[in-house]
């Protein structure tokens, strides 16, 4: 119910330190999730190693000796802060066959129906340079990225969202040994499970046409699919998702958001008019 109340309040540090201790003493990992850099502070403060979100803002020069001394890891979600404009405003970023595999075409269409101001694309470019700056300065400061795609927000679509934070990760200048690294066996690690091909470790991954360790952009063009040691058909797999997909979601969200703009001018321009009405009747009275 607090929650509810005040979505956007920070716990108190003494509260956030008393949860985390908690989930040491039993072996659990807890992810604290962040949207300033002053709950980033709280959050180290209150001894917090795995974060999420990257604040869009630049980071303030006071915190670098707090997070260079910590070290966190870190889950940025960079495709649910960038994507969601791009998707708006780029028809073949909707078109890629990625994203139609595992995705309903009438969602992907009523993205491309959305409008919004030019301004907030502007704003959009501002962010990415902002973020940008941020993982680099967090990289020099030895921040591990791990990899997260918050799924289920407006702008993301379950599994390409994490291909896409993946290839922001490169775009953004994250070397792609660490971006694959940072998606597959060291956040296992951080969940006690063992991956990779050593013996006993559960046989998931992918197979590829070529190294994504020269191009993570091959990611999306898997060759076959093998999970816990049995080959899986990749494309059966988007069926089902897809499936699921269309039947839990029978009406889109983003269909709605449409009309949102149409409602605020029509509300701007009925303020306008009341308005211009009272100004006209104290005209009126005034001669």
């Amino acid at each position: 119910d607090v929650y509810k109340r005040q979505p956007h309040r920070p716990l108190p540090p003494e509260t956030l330190r008393v949860l985390l201790d908690s989930a040491r003493r039993r072996g659990l990992s807890c992810v604290v999730e962040v949207g300033t850099w002053d709950d980033v502070a709280i959050a180290l403060g209150a001894g917090a190693r795995l974060l999420c979100h990257l604040p869009p803002e630049p980071m303030p020069t006071e915190l670098s000796s707090v997070i260079g001394g910590a070290r966190p890891d870190w889950i940025p979600t960079l495709a649910v802060a960038l994507d969601f404009r791009l998707l708006i405003q780029d028809e073949e970023l909707r078109a890629s066959p990625s994203l139609r595999r595992g995705a309903p075409e009438q969602l992907i269409a009523d993205y491309g129906a959305v409008r919004v101001p030019q301004s907030r694309f502007a704003e959009g470019r501002q962010m990415q340079r902002t973020l940008g700056t941020n993982v680099a300065v967090l990289s020099e400061l030895g921040v591990r990225w791990r990899a997260g795609s918050d799924s289920g927000s407006v702008g993301t679509f379950h599994g390409w969202t994490l291909l896409r934070e993946l290839q922001w990760w490169a775009v953004l200048g994250i070397p792609n040994w660490e971006i694959l690294a940072g998606a597959t066996v060291e956040p296992a690690e951080i969940l006690g499970e063992a991956r990779g091909f050593d013996p006993g470790a559960r046989a998931d991954f992918l197979i590829l046409p070529r190294s994504p360790v020269h191009d993570v952009q091959v990611l999306a063009q898997p060759s076959a699919l093998v999970l816990g040691g049995e080959l899986a058909d990749p494309a059966g797999m988007y069926e089902a998702v897809l499936r699921e997909v269309v039947e839990v979601n029978a009406e889109s969200p983003i269909a709605r958001m449409g009309r949102g703009p149409l409602f605020l001018v029509l509300l701007v321009v009925f303020g306008v008019l009341l308005g211009l009405r009272s100004l006209v009747k104290r005209a009126v009275r005034a001669t």
